[in-house]
């Protein structure tokens, strides 16, 4: 049996956390290429089609929440395992939907599944290695978070033109299935290691309670919703992406995934060059520059809709590449001061900045498949509102309380 403390091969240990991570990613990008499709072979208006993606998210959002919670009352891994099976439920009601109402219903049981692997998996990851193992073990992870986002769109659009649709979710099925079935390998292994729990009479008060808490603090709204800002923007733009390519400029469902490529690029340019960025300038100038890269996206995509600038897939991508820059360079920062902000409930924090980025991304997406119509313009207005909110945000006072060992030195 592996001891909690000597985990020799960090990649191996943690591949079945990995694999479940990065299939409950993909169900996201996965059948993106297929929604300008959808009313033809379920029915309905392409606004509903649209709203297939904040119907994922909004669960996705709220589960994650709940997740961080009922795992520490009953269990990670018992969590983790429960909620595989909600999104495996999920899959196979996607993948059987007669209509587009079923379809809306089975995203949202996906993301109420999905949820369940980025809030428990690294926590886990932490609970079966020392301090060192585990930042290696957690590298690999962020790696692979970076690259489904990427691989995704390209293996939904050849799945799309090889087998349809339905094939996307069949496929989720299988990796789902092959994820259950490898941590259930993975518990026996490390039996041993893994933290029991009681559960508690009042969970549900001190869920509330704690989540209260960490919304009370001003420094940790102000990293936060800046942060949130910015990401639900990205998503935005990612679910009206395929409507874009494929109904106003006639491009090919492939498309999608030589934008989405892009984005991924610059987002993991930013993450890479943060930490030197942070230390040579501070905290403060990262997360102005990372406004100033956003505003950057907002003013060219304003440009576009107002016709000043030509409206294809060239000049669209280009818009949206500053800000994956702005994203990646605050994505740590941002996430590990929210938590010093909140030191006595660090989880809490980067749950709730967790929900508040994907809470943005379905109101973001949810007026967009409104005014689907008029293509980039909603797209424009968006990211105009969340990028005022997140400036807003920016400028509430900084008064972090600070833990003891906190790694992030803010920079006045």
């Amino acid at each position: 049996m592996p001891n909690s403390r000597d985990i020799s091969a960090p990649f191996a240990a943690i591949l079945p956390l990995m694999a479940a991570t990065c299939t409950a990613l993909l169900a996201t990008d996965l059948y993106l290429p297929s929604i300008p499709s959808l009313p033809l072979w379920l029915g309905g208006t392409l606004a509903q089609a649209q709203l297939t993606l904040p119907a994922f998210f909004a669960t996705f959002a709220v589960a994650l929440l709940l997740y961080g919670a009922l795992a520490e009352t009953y269990g990670r891994l018992r969590v983790l395992l429960t909620g595989m099976a909600v999104f495996l439920a999920g899959c196979v009601l996607g993948g059987l939907a007669p209509n587009i109402e079923t379809l809306l219903i089975a995203r949202g049981m996906q993301g109420a599944g999905a949820a369940a692997a980025p809030a428990v998996a690294p926590a886990l990851v932490r609970e079966i290695g020392d301090r060192t193992t585990s930042i290696r073990a957690l590298s690999w992870l962020a790696v692979c978070q970076s690259i489904v986002p990427a691989l995704g769109p390209l293996l939904g659009a050849g799945v799309l033109a090889l087998w349809g649709w339905r094939a996307s979710f069949i496929l989720l099925v299988l990796a789902g299935g092959i994820c259950l079935w490898a941590l259930l390998r993975w518990r026996v292994s490390f039996a041993g290691t893994l933290a029991t729990t009681k559960p508690e009479h009042h969970a549900a008060q001190a869920l509330w309670r704690t989540y209260a808490l960490v919304l009370s603090r001003t420094s940790f709204l102000g990293h936060a919703l800046g942060y949130a800002c910015a990401y639900g923007a990205m998503l935005t733009f990612v679910g009206s992406a395929p409507f874009l390519l494929q109904r106003a400029y006639g491009l090919a469902p492939w498309s999608f995934a030589v934008v989405q490529a892009a984005m991924v690029a610059c987002f993991m340019a930013g993450a890479m060059s943060s930490a030197r960025f942070v230390e040579s300038r501070g905290v403060r100038r990262t997360i102005a520059l990372s406004n100033g890269l956003f505003g950057v996206t907002v003013a060219i995509l304003w440009l576009i809709a107002l016709q000043s600038m030509p409206s294809t897939m060239l000049t669209v991508t280009l818009a949206m590449l500053p800000s994956q820059i702005g994203l990646g360079l605050r994505s740590g920062v941002s996430k590990q001061a929210a938590m010093d902000s909140v030191p006595e409930r660090p989880s809490s924090a980067s749950a709730m900045t967790s929900f508040l980025c994907f809470g943005f991304a379905v109101i973001g997406n949810a007026v967009v498949s409104i005014f689907l119509a008029f293509q980039i313009l909603p797209v424009a207005l968006v990211c105009l509102t969340f990028f005022l909110v997140g400036l807003a945000a920016s400028l509430l006072p900084w008064r972090p309380a600070r833990s003891e060992n906190s790694s992030l030195e803010i920079r006045r």
